[in-house]
């Protein structure tokens, strides 16, 4: 399979995909020589609305059922951390960052909805994304969504091939392995600042129970200091006294 991606910016709303050897679906040329996008095409602008109206409604219900499961400190921090991402992707789809095209979401389709088994979400109900990154990956996001590079399409040879991957990575989110290792972390992290903090407590405590006994140490050391030099001056003026009274001559 040969893909030639094209050279765009983002001030060009026509994007040439040439496909020119696909055989995922055993068909020789399914696409054609050629895709083109046009990213005002009523078509694709209705895709992509289409797809954004799905995720706000998914992403609610996503945040939803994490707020019933991470009830802690560090799980309101990955909820946040997800908003945000959340936040992200809606803005890189209204942006035309991802390809939109009825033969490629067919082709996605048809091979989701060969996925069977209890723990495998709904083929039909999972929301999936072409990037236009044409590196050879595919993964899915915390909340399932399925993002597909481009360029997997350039080294992916047969259906079983590309099926391999997107069951390979629903697994990720089956099992939950992002949501577990996040979590974990940001647990970890907070009870690394949850011990500082209680240390910081513990050293600002002690430094007030110390202070009574520096205060009491400070008059116990000064107050004999202030009582001799008293005692010394009081002895003084005595002994001037009995000076005067012993020694000076007396008027005859």
């Amino acid at each position: 399979m040969n893909l030639l991606f094209p050279h765009y910016t983002r001030w060009v709303s026509v994007i040439i995909l040439s496909l020119w050897m696909i055989t995922l679906t055993g068909q020789e040329s399914y696409f054609g020589t050629s895709i083109v996008l046009d990213t005002m095409d009523k078509t694709y602008r209705a895709s992509k609305n289409e797809f954004i109206f799905k995720y706000q409604n998914f992403r609610k219900s996503h945040i939803e059922k994490m707020k019933s499961t991470y009830k802690d400190k560090a799980g309101k921090e990955m909820i946040s951390e997800y908003q945000a991402s959340a936040d992200e992707l809606i803005r890189q789809v209204r942006d035309n960052q991802y390809i939109f095209h009825p033969k490629i979401d067919t082709l996605v389709r048809t091979t989701l909805a060969k996925f069977k088994g209890p723990d495998i979400p709904n083929p039909e109900k999972i929301l999936f994304l072409i990037s236009k990154d044409l590196s050879l990956n595919a993964f899915c996001l915390s909340d399932g969504v399925l993002m597909i590079n481009v360029g997997l399409f350039l080294w992916l040879y047969n259906n079983d091939q590309f099926a391999s991957v997107l069951a390979h990575e629903l697994g990720h989110f089956t099992l939950n392995h992002y949501n577990d290792y996040r979590y974990d972390y940001l647990l970890n992290e907070h009870s690394k600042n949850t011990k500082y903090e209680l240390n910081q407590i513990k050293k600002q405590l002690q430094i007030k129970l110390r202070l009574p006994k520096i205060a009491y140490a400070k008059s116990y050391t000064t107050k004999p200091e202030h009582n001799e030099n008293t005692n010394s001056k009081q002895i003084l003026l005595v002994m001037r006294i009995i000076l005067l009274l012993v020694f000076v001559p007396k008027n005859t």
